[in-house]
């Protein structure tokens, strides 16, 4: 999944190709939610990624439209129109970052090591 970004990236982005980094990170995150639901209860997932997006969206505008329910992280809102390839790709590392960051700052690094 990640390989598939770098190699995108490093080939040279296009403006197409927004939605297929959207898409690796949709895929990334659904993978992260599931692992991590299946080590907290839903509550306590949504709690963890809106205080990590909240973070992110001070220096990544372009998150504010992401949904975020007891099931997931919703990805089909994100307005990328006029949004540059590099912002995108910036803002999800970001928000990836400080998710890793809240969970093992949070329960000391245990659940992480189930979930990497």
């Amino acid at each position: 999944m990640i390989q598939d970004l770098e190699t995108l990236i490093k080939g040279g982005l296009k403006p197409k190709d927004k939605i297929e980094i959207i898409k690796i990170y949709e895929d990334l995150f659904r993978e992260f939610w599931e692992k991590l639901t299946n080590s907290l209860d839903p509550t306590t997932t949504v709690f963890i990624v809106k205080r990590a997006l909240k973070k992110t969206q001070e220096q990544h505008p372009v998150l504010c439209n992401l949904e975020i329910t007891e099931t997931g992280i919703c990805l089909s809102r994100l307005n990328i129109d006029g949004v540059e390839i590099k912002e995108i790709v910036s803002a999800f590392r970001e928000l990836a970052t400080n998710l890793f960051a809240i969970v093992t700052k949070l329960t000391g690094g245990i659940i992480m090591d189930k979930l990497l």
